[in-house]
């Protein structure tokens, strides 16, 4: 009777990466978050008793990294019980200038640690086939996963057969096409990968949010173990699945291992209670050690309201690892209040102004364009007599 397969999938840990919209002290929390991750996930397959751990790419953020970057991650591999199968994607593909052939990866690489060097099958895993499709090139002209399953016998040698890949499907980038992004995964090929040769799971890499790809529930994007990108990019990242393969059966479950958070919110301010309502629901937010957030602020106030306003966001950004106004969903208008209204507008032009006002403050889109143009005329006015 066959044992069953348990493996850890899981990939781009994007060892190295900072971010911009960080500030300093964060970046240096970001970076060894990164690796924190890793560290959970060793201590899960150590606690799951997995047979090996799969990374379909982008290990590393950059092909050239310091030692000081390297050798930590080199450290908590080795220390974990099972065979760990390195798979390179676009990132950090393999070739002469790799991070992997670099003196203070070679020099200190432990025995459990395997590099994919190549398209091709490996053994690394007992009673595993992986077939393994490593980036050697940034933009390879085809995606590497063919290229290692093209001559694949119909049947595996070993009880278990995994295809361990990177790169996106073309399910989630239908305006990609086979000439500019040779890299694109077809995903009925990989479906038929499943059935023709016999292939149990396919691990894949470069989709940051944890996904399941097909109906077979047999092909996933692990996801990123630390979150990389803001919620509206990435909605199911800072996890890892665990795999168990059973003769006919596949279950994956999925395990957290990142910390991190990147909230995108949006707020409009017309009145101070509007400003002081957003700032409570900034105040909620968790770990905000560990927290960036971006900001679409939209604020139509008077003068006073506006200084409040400066003094909020100023604030918003010491509280939070990262805090930016998201430029192009914000607009900071300085509408008029009845003191400007009664020192530049009279007659007929004040009673329009004090209604499209009490419109702007209700929320009024139209009427504080009106009001804002209607002010500046009557300002540009005064000015000129």
């Amino acid at each position: 009777m066959t044992a069953p397969l348990r493996l850890l999938h899981t990939s781009d840990w994007h060892i190295g990466m900072t971010r911009r919209h960080l500030t300093d002290t964060s970046r240096a929390i970001f970076l060894n978050s990164r690796l924190d991750a890793v560290e959970k996930l060793c201590d899960i397959a150590t606690t799951e008793e997995v047979d090996g751990i799969v990374v379909a790419g982008d290990i590393f953020d950059s092909p050239q990294l310091a030692p000081s970057v390297v050798l930590p991650l080199l450290e908590l591999l080795g220390d974990v019980p099972c065979p760990v199968v390195l798979v390179p994607g676009n990132h950090d593909p393999y070739h002469y200038e790799s991070v992997y052939r670099s003196t203070a990866f070679l020099e200190h690489q432990p025995d459990n640690v395997h590099v994919a060097e190549q398209s091709a099958v490996m053994d690394a895993i007992p009673h595993c086939e992986l077939v393994v499709g490593p980036f050697t090139d940034r933009f390879p002209t085809e995606n590497p996963i063919f290229t290692s399953t093209r001559n694949l016998p119909d049947e595996s040698a070993t009880p278990y057969r995994v295809v361990v890949g990177h790169g996106s499907v073309n399910t989630f980038a239908p305006e990609m096409n086979e000439v500019d992004n040779a890299e694109v995964v077809d995903v009925a090929a990989l479906e038929n990968l499943l059935t023709t040769k016999n292939v149990d799971y396919v691990a894949l890499g470069d989709r940051h949010s944890t996904t399941s790809v097909g109906d077979s529930g047999r092909i996933w994007y692990s996801g990123s173990p630390e979150t990389t990108d803001f919620d509206d990019v990435e909605k199911a990242s800072g996890n890892a699945l665990l795999v168990e393969l059973d003769g006919d059966s596949c279950e994956v479950t999925q395990v957290k291992t990142g910390e991190w958070r990147f909230t995108t919110l949006h707020g409009e301010v017309r009145s101070l209670e509007d400003l002081h309502a957003l700032d409570a629901q900034l105040q909620k937010l968790p770990k905000k050690h560990k927290h960036a957030v971006r900001l679409g602020l939209k604020a139509y106030v008077p003068v006073s309201v506006m200084a409040e306003v400066e003094n909020y966001v100023h604030k918003w950004g010491t509280m939070f690892a990262g805090f930016h106004l998201w430029e192009r969903h914000s607009e900071q208008r300085t509408l008029p209040d009845e003191q400007d209204l009664d020192d530049y507008v009279s007659g007929y032009a004040k009673t329009a102004a004090e209604k499209l006002l009490e419109q702007a403050e209700a929320g009024d889109e139209t009427a504080t364009n009106a009001l804002t143009l209607l002010y500046r005329l009557a300002t540009e006015r005064g000015a000129a007599s």
